[in-house]
């Protein structure tokens, strides 16, 4: 997820290079960063018994949502469908304002 989000803007950043966007693009950078950091640091930090499941035992049992049961497959599918369709604007825009 992290990496889609970060290929959107890396994506914008060099298909839009222009000078007045170095600092909105390094805030969107710099803010997308602690998006991702910070639930990271607590969920490192030690203490208490995990409540999330290993990797593994996810894709095999899979979990309950509000539509009924998903496996594992798909509710990675869920989760990453919508920062794919965003990166993939991402490129489309670029794309348009190449070729205008």
């Amino acid at each position: 997820m992290a990496a889609l989000f970060f290929g959107f803007l890396a994506v914008l950043t060099v298909g839009l290079a222009e000078p007045h966007l170095i600092v909105p693009m390094g805030v969107n950078f710099a803010f997308l960063t602690t998006f991702f950091a910070v639930p990271a640091l607590f969920a490192g930090q030690a203490g208490g018994a995990s409540r999330s499941r290993p990797l593994s035992e996810f894709m095999r049992k899979g979990i309950e949502t509000a539509t009924g049961h998903s496996s594992g497959g798909e509710a990675m599918v869920l989760v990453l469908i919508l920062p794919a369709l965003i990166f993939c604007w991402a490129v489309a825009i670029v794309t348009i304002v190449a070729l205008v």
